[in-house]
Formats: C-alpha cells, structure tokens, sequence
C-alpha cells in the first residue's frame, strides 16, 4: 500500500509537470487489463479475507485483565500482580497459617489457598477478616479461601 502510493504520488508530481519521467500506473492498469480471475488468485483473495478477518475481530476483542481500579479513588490503578502479593502477604502473617499456596485476583473475586495445622475453618475465617482489612480502599471484590489441613 505503501509502495503504491508512493507510485502515485510520483504519477501525479509527472502529471502536473513538476518532475520529468514516465508515468507507471497507466502501464501497470494497462497491463492487467483484460485478465480473468483464476481458481488461485480466488484461493488467495479467500485466504486473505480470512486473515483480514481474523485480524479485525482480534483488535476488537477485549484486553486482557492486568490491572484493576481501587476502591477508593477509581483514578488509582493496581496491578492484579500487586494485588495478589498483598493477599498473599496477608495470609501469610495470620496466626495458624503455616504456608500460603496459589493466589489467584481476578475481576470479580480473589482466590488464597493455605495450609495450616490448625482448625480450618476458624484460620479461614481469619484469614478472609485479615485479607478484606489488608484490601481495603484498593479492592472490594469477594475474598474466598481454600484450606488444606497439614499433617501435625
């Protein structure tokens, strides 16, 4: 495309006798003048169209979850990887926890596993109160934990 206009450009500065030469896109038109379509340049012309196609709906198709806006000031970003370091650093320093697994944020909830030798569903619990205090003013998405109990 480029290239063509350029061709054209210089077709034109000729044509007003701005510049001597030739004139290429009479010769060019010329030249496939006449010419019927064949089951190749159909083939390609197909390919082609797909590919254009595939280009345009990969365009218009959302972006990827990177960043989310707080809840507090929606002018402040952060990242999902920052989110899900604080998470995980809030479940680490609860009391009973003894190792933090997957953290996983995601737009509408944020996912900790744990393990812990304790009562599970009580360092659940405060694993969740401490995660929601940690997040506050950055994220108000639902909070689920995932226990594992540890063998003692």
């Amino acid at each position: 495309m480029i290239a063509l206009a350029v061709v054209a450009v210089l077709d034109a500065l000729i044509d007003q006798g701005l510049i001597s030469g030739d004139m290429r896109l009479p010769k060019a038109v010329a030249a496939f003048d006449g010419l019927e379509p064949t089951n190749t340049v159909v083939a390609i012309a197909v390919v082609l169209v797909l590919v254009g196609l595939w280009l345009t709906i990969a365009a218009l198709k959302p972006a990827k979850f990177t960043h989310t806006a707080t809840s507090g000031n929606k002018s402040v970003w952060i990242s999902r990887t920052a989110l899900e370091g604080s998470v995980r650093d809030a479940a680490g320093h609860t009391r009973g926890v003894s190792s933090v697994g997957e953290v996983s944020a995601r737009k509408s909830k944020i996912t900790v596993s744990i393990n812990t030798t304790a009562d599970t569903q009580t360092v659940a619990k405060a694993v969740e109160a401490e995660v929601v205090e940690r997040l506050r003013g950055l994220s108000d998405v639902k909070v689920v934990v995932r226990t594992r109990k540890d063998s003692a």
